[in-house]
């Protein structure tokens, strides 16, 4: 959704290479239509231009308007991969994410408790905490999101916080930027729960508005502020309650976290994914498999 409260369709895939990496690409407005999901079913060949890199809690790419999806690609290159993935490509469990340790397409997963994710945390080692953290992927359920002190205001060079000076002029403490407005973005406190017990992590940027049905910070903002309603009848309170109560697969990073001089781990959810959408992505990628398979030793599909 954009802060005009307009709905803007948005769609993530995952990019994978004979590298063995694996990349986020989300596709915006009417770039969504680019790749059909009956294109997608079949894994095709894709070649992009002119899309955006971020590097905002790992690598990933955007789509923008000269943005150019071409599928199934002619030339020596495309024919590469395209050997790779039939030969090798499409049998590999794992692909290597740089998507901020997503949620890879055909990754395999070993799922633990949020007592395990805890337990592990709290075993690792000191220079392992301090430095890349420690990860582990996890279902559970959403308890809740608080909808306190949701979000803060972004320098849109640095991303560190900036302090309003008088009204209408923003600046930031660290690069000394000045703006009108700055980049709201969102900063959640979540509540998981599963059999084990309860675990809090937060949930900064991109990653957070998932859970808020893709509704930037800002519009949420203005619907507290103004105790507006959006196009749904909803209000702000409505948006973080229409999040809690739902499954979702995590992939969470424990590592240390320093505040007023006191050390403490803290956990902070880097990827997420639906269950349901989960669980249609495997069962998809086990019958591209047996399908594969079923071709390579000539014997006919059922």
């Amino acid at each position: 959704m954009q802060s005009t409260g307009q709905q803007k369709p948005k769609r993530d895939v995952f990019l994978v290479d004979e590298g063995g990496r694996s990349v986020v690409l989300t596709l915006w407005g009417e770039k969504t239509e680019t790749l059909p999901e009956e294109q997608l079913c079949q894994k095709p060949l894709v070649l992009l231009k002119s899309v955006k890199v971020g590097d905002w809690n790992g690598r990933k790419l955007d789509s923008q308007g000269s943005t150019r999806v071409e599928l199934f690609p002619d030339g020596n290159r495309a024919a590469e991969v395209q050997d790779w993935w039939n030969q090798e490509g499409s049998r590999r469990g794992s692909f290597a994410s740089l998507s901020g340790g997503g949620l890879a397409v055909g990754r395999k997963e070993i799922l633990k408790s949020l007592e395990q994710v805890a337990q592990e945390a709290a075993q690792a080692e000191a220079a392992v905490l301090s430095d890349k953290g420690v990860y582990a992927t996890s279902c559970a359920l959403l308890e809740r999101i608080g909808d306190d002190r949701f979000s803060w205001p972004a320098c849109p060079d640095c991303r560190k916080k900036m302090n309003e000076e008088m009204p209408r002029c923003w600046q930031c403490p660290s690069c000394r930027k000045q703006c009108e407005q700055p980049n709201h973005t969102y900063m959640l406190n979540l509540s998981l729960m599963d059999l084990t017990g309860s675990l809090r992590c937060s949930c900064i940027g991109e990653k957070a508005e998932e859970f808020m049905a893709n509704t930037k910070a800002e519009t949420v903002l203005l619907l507290a502020e103004h105790r507006a309603l959006d196009e749904q009848g909803r209000s702000f309170q409505d948006i973080f309650a229409d999040a809690n109560l739902e499954e979702w697969i995590f992939r969470i990073c424990s590592k240390y976290d320093s505040w007023m001089d006191e050390v403490s781990i803290k956990q902070r959810v880097v990827a997420a994914a639906p269950l349901f959408r989960r669980v249609g992505e495997q069962t998809q990628h086990r019958l591209d498999f047996v399908r594969t398979a079923f071709h390579h030793l000539n014997i006919p599909l059922p």
